[in-house]
Order: C-alpha cells, then sequence, then structure tokens
C-alpha cells in the first residue's frame, strides 16, 4: 500500500511540475532561470516552504492565493506561510 502511495505522489508532483514549467516558460523564463525542488522530509506543505525560505535566505515567496477548494480569500498554505512567514516579503497571486 506505501508503494502505491508513493508513486501516486510522485506521478501527482511530476504532473504538476510539468504544468508549472510550462507557464513559467511560457511567461519568458529560461530554463537555467528555474530551480525546483522537492522535500519530503516535512509534513506540513507551510513549513516545507518557510523552512526553503530560511535556508536559502529567500527574500520573497510567490504563491497562488487560492487551495485546492479554490476558496477566495487564500488556500490553507498560503494562509499558514502568511502568518509564520518573517523577514521576506509574501506575493499572494491569483
Amino acid at each position: 500500500m506505501e508503494t502505491l502511495i508513493t508513486q501516486g505522489d510522485q506521478r501527482c508532483m511530476d504532473d504538476f511540475f510539468h504544468a508549472a514549467l510550462a507557464k513559467l516558460r511560457e511567461a519568458g523564463f529560461r530554463e537555467e532561470q528555474i530551480e525546483t525542488r522537492t522535500d519530503t522530509t516535512l509534513f506540513s506543505v507551510g513549513e516545507t516552504i518557510l523552512e526553503a525560505a530560511r535556508k536559502g535566505g529567500f527574500g520573497a515567496i510567490v504563491m497562488g492565493r487560492r487551495g485546492m477548494n479554490k476558496s477566495f480569500l487564500g488556500g490553507k498554505v498560503s494562509y499558514n506561510v502568511s502568518r509564520k512567514l518573517s523577514d521576506a516579503a509574501l506575493w499572494l497571486v491569483p
């Protein structure tokens, strides 16, 4: 069962990265300007983003405003990041 879940998660991430990279290329970003990472060590997506920002010394984080349920004001991850982020800018885009 664990193998099936892991394989399903990997397919989901692969599909997401493929779509996200296509959008970035369409927006004019070059391949060498794009860096992707997959982190499975932390359970919380928001905590993973915050930890990457801290370790990487990021000055800004750009996130989609809407979550899985297409909430109007923000998704769970963007809400959690916005509440805990310090020393960096947060851009929430539709």
